[in-house]
């Protein structure tokens, strides 16, 4: 793998904790509602250094074995298209099975979604 790809791989992953990760992936983590889910964070800034001065609502889901995975809710008008969440890698590239995207103009109190395709590309019913 190039480091070019590496760093593709891994670009999400800087939306989280490392060491939450690596709990995550061994299966040790205790408070996993911390991260996956719904939850405010600042923008372009380290995930462990917040500031109030711009945010916008991290998702992510744990979903192992889709192939797609998209946030649908209040602020896309339902759209199952419109914000894909990418799938989250150790910066070793290992697949932690979590896929997060970040929504500039989600709310924390918006009403959402995950809209999941299977290993196959078949819809899933709507998580919530």
């Amino acid at each position: 793998m190039t480091q070019d790809s590496l760093h593709a791989k891994t670009s999400m992953a800087s939306l989280f904790v490392h060491d939450d990760l690596v709990s995550f992936t061994k299966g040790t983590h205790h408070a996993i509602y911390n991260f996956l889910g719904a939850h405010t964070v600042p923008l372009n800034e380290p995930i462990d250094q917040p500031s109030t001065t711009s945010q916008g609502v991290r998702f992510a889901v744990w979903a192992p074995n889709a192939s797609q995975v998209s946030v649908i809710g209040d602020f896309n008008g339902w759209n199952t298209q419109q914000n894909l969440l990418e799938k989250v890698y150790l910066s070793t590239g290992e697949d932690t099975g979590i896929w997060a995207t970040v929504v500039t103009n989600a709310q924390a109190d918006h009403l959402y979604q995950f809209h999941l395709h299977d290993a196959n590309g078949q819809a899933l019913p709507n998580k919530a």
